[in-house]
């Protein structure tokens, strides 16, 4: 999976050449759609194929950093984990089609997926066990090295183009995403952290993001 990933990465640069061609450079930040949840944030840099069509094509490279909370989980007999905090890094490759609208003001629909990987993730919480005799009971606080794997995080968006200057444009753009694992994906016991509550492999989340559109020469 990982050279399907690297030929994908490569394949945006093959553009630079070709008119009818945009770039989009974008700040943001995610937030999980949980009720115990911590503010994210990522940056991007895309390729939009057919930029000036109705249809456009998109896809780059983005590096997005998320951080969750669960409260506890079970975690085997007689064992539990409390106050996880989960914070990994996750670099990914968009492909979306973009439907466009308006003429100097514009406004897109778009629509696709996020094939990603874990490139640093970190968890920590307590442990709590008790052994076999009454009284035998032990908490410690633990910080592990977290890697999740692969991610596929489909997504929506609509967004807002303003004109700043004759090739550039500021854009913002709401999106929502739904993470989830690969690794882990249906395989709850072999995330090792709990069931299907548990943010660690799969979660919704609302990003917004904000930057520059730039345009294609004219012709």
């Amino acid at each position: 999976m990982k050279k399907a990933f690297i030929i994908l990465l490569l394949i945006p640069f093959g553009s630079w050449t070709q008119s009818n061609t945009g770039f989009e450079f974008h700040a943001s930040v995610n937030h999980p759609l949980a009720t115990s949840a911590f503010l994210g944030g990522g940056i991007g840099a895309n390729v939009l194929f057919r930029d000036t069509s109705v249809l456009s094509l998109k896809t780059g490279l983005e590096v997005n950093y998320f951080h969750t909370w669960d409260d506890r989980i079970y975690a085997g007999h007689g064992s539990s984990r409390t106050d996880l905090y989960y914070k990994y890094a996750v670099v990914s490759i968009p492909a979306f089609a973009r439907l466009n609208f308006g003429n100097r003001v514009k406004f897109f629909l778009e629509a696709g997926a996020y094939l990603g990987f874990c490139a640093d993730g970190r968890v920590r919480y307590t442990s709590a066990s008790s052994g076999s005799f009454p009284g035998d009971y032990s908490v410690t606080t633990q910080q592990n090295t977290y890697n999740p794997g692969f991610f596929l995080i489909p997504a929506a968006a609509i967004g807002i183009r303003f004109p700043i200057s004759e090739r550039l444009d500021l854009f913002i753009k709401p999106e929502f995403a739904f993470v989830q694992n690969l690794r882990f994906s249906g395989n709850q016991t072999g995330a090792g952290y709990g069931g299907d509550y548990d943010f660690n492999y799969q979660y919704t989340y609302l990003r917004l993001c904000v930057g520059l559109h730039l345009k294609p020469r004219a012709r």
